[in-house]
Formats: C-alpha cells, structure tokens, sequence
C-alpha cells in the first residue's frame, strides 16, 4: 500500500504538470482565437482582448480532456525519468497503487470540471456572446425559450418594438401555436396587440391564422394576416441548438422546457450525459497516459512514445467533439452516444494497461 507522504509528493507532482501543462495549452488556444476574432469583427484591440478573456474559460472547459492526458504524460514521464517510479515498484508498490493519487485527483477534477468550471463557462460565453452581437452588423434581433414557450424579440424601424411568444413550435414546419405579438414605442403610449391561434414563418414575413386584433378602440378578426419581419428559420433554430449556452445545473430544466414546447432533446440529453462522464474521461486518461510514459523506456523509444502520447491528446480532442455531430444526425439514444466517449476510452485505457504490466512481466 502506498505511504501517505509518497501519496502527498505524487499529487504535488501531478498538480505542478496540470498547471504547466493547462496553461501552455490554454494560452496557445486563447491566441488562436484572438488572433481568429480580430480578423472576424471591426472592433478596438482592447474590445478584441476583452471577449477573449470571456471566452477562455469555455476555451479551457472545451480543452480539458486533452489537457489533463498531457499533464499525465507529461507527469508519468518526468517520474519514469528521475527513476521513481522504477524505484516505487522495486519497492514492492503495484503499478494501481502508483497510479492511485491519479485516479483521485482525476475523479474530483472531473467532478470540479462539470460542477463548477462548465457553468462558469457558461456565463462567461454568455458574456462573449453579449458582446459579439454589439460588433456585429445585425443587433436588434434576439430570441429565448422560458417556462412559458418561445419569446422572440425584433427591433422596428421608427424606434417600435415586437414581441412575439408562441405556446409552441413544431420544429419540421416551423408552425407556432397560440401567438401573441405586441408592438410598442420606447415612450409604451401606442401598443398593438395580436392574437393567433397558429402562425407560419415564411420568407421574411409572419403568416398569421384566426386572428384577433385589439389594436383600436375595436376588435378586429381576420382569418389571414400576413406581418414582415427580419426573423428567418434559421435564426428561431439557433437558440435550440446553443446548448453551450446552458449550464450543467440548468440542463434538466431546459430539457423540461424544450419537452414542454415538443422540440428536439436529442443534442440536450447527449450533454447532460457527456457531462456527467467527464469524471469517468479523465480517469481513462490516466490509464492511457501510463502506458505512453509510466512503463520503462529506453533512450531510443521514449521520444517516440512520447510524441505519440502528445498525437493521442489532440486525437482525444477531435474523438470526443466528433460524437457532438453524431448526436444530430444518429438515430441512436442520446444518453448512450454521451457515455460513449468515456466508457470506449476507460476500456482502452484498462487494455493498454493490462497490456503494459504482460509486456514489463
């Protein structure tokens, strides 16, 4: 069994790769996207370093697998290197119990991970997002689903407003069900008031059926009433697919809410799920990186292996967002795409290193 104050130095080792490790990718990644972001948007240097700040930690949240099997590689090869872990085993120490301190600070940093840094993402992709639509050419739409169905939002020429809200949307035809519209000035003294009992989008304009307007002193019916706006397809299904934008505390209210207004859960399930393996993902990496730099190397193959491990983190990264597409397109249940990832990486890790121990043997 390994000793309390060997179990104290290999967390202490493990922390000090973490942290040099996540900020030398965490910095390589907020480069790229400042550099991306001032050849996308016209604004000021310090506008352009403001949303990158914003957008880091959701930067960071997104690196974290990769991030955390290159701090193990980087950490078991360190410790190969000054022959500890040689000397930990020639101790009478198991190869588990030298990766146990791993194990644990994997576990509870993927519970941090999902718990703590993915809402703090969150909020701050909100911000990012805030600020994008102010240096960006169109400003005056913007849309959100509540309790109480689809609430959309559209400025008018002459400084008038529009809100629209619809009980329900079916996704295929794009009808909306039970509308209300309202139209405002800023001053609130001349507002009109819309009601349907069904609404179609179609190019740019609203078709509106059995409707009802309380606009003047009367109350005015029409079986069809056809309304421009600015708000297209596309634009409606985007706040549905922004899951980024959701906290991993809110995710079973919003799954609730797009039931509710008989939308698409698939690519909300998925995420939930994806979020709650996180802390299985990292333990995975734990047992892969030992066998790229746990295990004894010569000279001539711990290079290679080495590079290999490094190859492994981007492939990782690439691997875990590729099942974020398949969501959308597999007819396969969402809650098992979302396991997917971490339960394919443990079983490869566990081989690799059940494999390693038959070949030291």
């Amino acid at each position: 069994m390994i000793g309390k104050t060997l179990y104290i130095y290999y967390t202490s080792q493990i922390l000090k790769g973490f942290t040099k490790i996540g900020i030398c990718i965490s910095a390589l990644f907020t480069l790229i996207e400042f550099v991306g972001l001032i050849t996308r948007i016209d604004a000021s240097l310090y506008t352009i370093f403001k949303m990158t700040l914003y957008k880091t930690p959701n930067i960071i949240f997104s690196a974290m697998p990769m991030i955390v099997l290159l701090s193990f590689i980087y950490t078991f090869y360190k410790q190969n290197k000054n022959q500890e872990i040689v000397a930990s085993l020639s101790s009478g120490i198991s190869m588990p119990q030298i990766l146990m301190p791993s194990i644990v600070f994997a576990l509870v940093f993927g519970i941090i991970t999902t718990t703590i840094l993915q809402p703090i993402a969150v909020q701050a992709n909100k911000n990012f997002e805030y600020m994008w639509d102010l240096n960006k050419k169109d400003k005056h739409t913007t849309l959100k689903l509540s309790k109480t169905g689809l609430w959309l939002k559209e400025k008018l020429p002459n400084e008038y407003y529009r809100i629209i809200n619809a009980k329900r949307i079916d996704e295929d035809t794009f009808e909306l069900s039970k509308v209300q519209i309202i139209e405002f000035n800023e001053e609130k003294d001349n507002i009109k008031v819309i009601n349907s009992d069904k609404m179609f989008l179609s190019e740019n304009e609203f078709i509106l059926k059995n409707v009802t307007d309380y606009s003047g002193t009367q109350t005015i019916k029409y079986e069809t009433l056809i309304i421009k706006t600015s708000i297209n397809k596309d634009m409606i299904k985007k706040v549905f697919t922004k899951i980024e934008k959701i906290s991993f505390w809110d995710l079973n209210e919003y799954i609730k809410r797009l039931k509710q207004s008989e939308l698409n859960t698939k690519e909300a399930i998925f995420i939930l799920n994806f979020l709650l393996s996180i802390p299985i993902i990292f333990v995975a990496t734990v047992f892969i990186a030992s066998f790229f730099s746990a295990r004894p190397l010569s000279r001539v193959h711990s290079k290679k292996t080495i590079r290999n491990g490094v190859l492994s983190g981007f492939a990782l990264y690439f691997y875990i967002n590729s099942f974020k597409s398949l969501v959308l397109i597999s007819e396969i249940n969402p809650i098992i795409i979302g396991w997917t990832p971490a339960l394919s990486m443990l079983i490869l890790g566990i081989f690799l290193l059940l494999s390693s121990d038959k070949v030291n043997n």
